[in-house]
């Protein structure tokens, strides 16, 4: 079983989360359960990192469910609150990396943490421009 396989399988039994290749790269939310790869992507490699941050973001508990959680920004207005907003939903951003990292490590997935953390640092970059 590929690595990227065992991440799929993992969010699918514990999270009723399925993964499959698309047209770009997004988890659905919680009530829908998709998680969508790029179908261009390598998946042992940039689609492996992609699904973790994505699983990362099933991982993160809904507004509903915490409202001090990472989905938190869900509920602020970007209009009357635009740096919280911004500031808000780049941390649920670092948040899905970090919880991704984390499943990896209890899956024994080894991470090439030069390119981890070249591909975390361009994707958090896009919150920027």
């Amino acid at each position: 079983m590929t690595n990227f396989e065992k991440v799929s399988k993992w969010v699918l039994e514990n999270y009723d989360v399925e993964v499959d290749l698309g047209q770009m790269t997004c988890f659905t939310g919680h009530e829908t359960k998709f998680i969508f790869i790029h179908h261009n992507f390598n998946l042992e490699k940039n689609g492996l990192f992609a699904l973790l941050h994505e699983v990362g973001h099933a991982m993160q508990e809904s507004y509903e469910e915490n409202q001090f959680g990472a989905n938190r920004y869900k509920k602020v207005c970007d209009l009357d609150h635009p740096k919280k907003f911004k500031m808000l939903q780049f941390m649920n951003e670092v948040n899905a990396w970090d919880n991704g990292l984390a499943l990896a490590n209890e899956l024994g997935i080894q991470i090439d943490m030069k390119a981890w953390t070249k591909a975390k640092e361009e994707a958090l970059m896009t919150y920027y421009v």
